[in-house]
Formats: structure tokens, C-alpha cells, sequence
């Protein structure tokens, strides 16, 4: 039996590595990697979260979760000028989704908030997909808003949630306190 060389091994599996290498960046470029969009579940089959989806993305997440609601927390001035925005913007039109624009500011985040958790209330909205430009910090608080609201968890649980997604407790300080305020005032409601 021949043996190969060292050098010989190196140049065929050399090729081979540089394929795969250059597939996974193009997947991540297409967007079908999940973890460039900021992707993941929340409840299957109830909440699902990400950054801003490009064709590529919603192509493969909605018939795969089945995702019935799309809610964009952007504004409209950033969705102006990004094409993955127009591209999600035609895809809900043509395959008939719910498509709720819901912009969040630090002026809105009550407002934004109580509206989120109306949509959520109501279940013919499920399985629904919030997401901002990133994926991290107001996706992350009505996320965190949800987790509260619907599942009883407490402030600090939601805010290690949001912060294993990429939200950054020390940089946005008034989003971390908006979390611990709305979950006090949840503690205290009747239920």
C-alpha cells in the first residue's frame, strides 16, 4: 500500500478546506446562516427573534417556523435607506403576511411595549418574528417585555437573555432600567 506524504495529504485536503471555507461565507453572506441575522427561538411555534432579515433569511425561516407576523421595531428613515428592509417589505406583501411596523425609540418604549404584548395576546399572530437592524437591544427588550409578561421570569433572567443576544447592560443602562421597571410593575399587577 503507497504511502502519502505529508505534503501530498497537505495539497489534497488544502482544497477541500478552502471549498468549505468559501461555501459558509457565502451562506453567511446570503444570509442563511442564523447566527450573522442575530436568529434564534424564543418559544417554538410563539416567538422567534432576530436583526433585520434579507430575502435569503425569510426564504428559509418562515415556511421553516411557519412565522405568520413579521414585527419590524425600526424606524422608517433607517428602513429607507436598507435594501435587506425593501426586500422584507415585497416578501410579506407577496406571501400575504402580517407585516406590523412598530418603531422603538426611548420615547416609545411603553408605548411600543404595551402594543407588543397585545399582538402577542392574541394567537392567530403566531407564530411571530420581532426584530430591529441587530437583533440585540430593542428586540432584546421586547423580548425581555415577553419573557416577563408571558412567562413569569423575572428581570434579571430576561436581562441575561438579552445579554447572551448581544445586549449590552452597561452601554444602554436606560433599556436595562426600562426592563427592571416594567418587570416590578408587572410583580405588582393583580393577576
Amino acid at each position: 500500500m503507497a504511502r502519502w506524504s505529508r505534503r501530498r495529504k497537505l495539497l489534497c485536503v488544502a482544497p477541500l478546506a478552502l471549498g468549505v471555507a468559501a461555501l459558509l461565507g457565502l451562506a453567511a453572506h446570503l444570509g442563511l446562516s442564523t447566527s450573522r441575522r442575530n436568529f434564534g427561538c424564543v418559544v417554538a411555534g410563539v416567538l422567534y427573534r432576530s436583526g433585520q432579515p434579507g430575502r435569503a433569511s425569510l426564504d428559509a425561516w418562515v415556511p421553516r417556523y411557519g412565522i405568520r407576523t413579521i414585527v419590524n421595531l425600526r424606524t422608517p428613515q433607517a428602513l429607507a435607506k436598507d435594501r435587506d428592509a425593501h426586500e422584507e417589505a415585497a416578501f410579506v406583501q407577496e406571501r400575504n403576511i402580517k407585516f406590523v411596523l412598530l418603531p422603538m425609540t426611548p420615547e416609545t418604549y411603553a408605548r411600543s411595549a404595551a402594543k407588543f404584548r397585545e399582538l402577542m395576546a392574541d394567537r392567530s399572530n403566531h407564530p411571530v418574528l420581532v426584530h430591529c437592524a441587530k437583533g440585540k437591544e430593542r428586540t432584546g427588550v421586547l423580548v425581555a417585555d415577553y419573557r416577563i409578561s408571558f412567562d413569569g421570569w423575572s428581570a434579571e433572567q430576561a436581562i441575561r437573555e438579552a445579554h447572551a443576544h448581544g445586549l449590552d447592560p452597561d452601554k444602554v443602562t436606560h433599556m436595562v432600567a426600562f426592563i427592571r421597571e416594567w418587570a416590578a410593575r408587572a410583580a405588582a399587577a393583580p393577576r
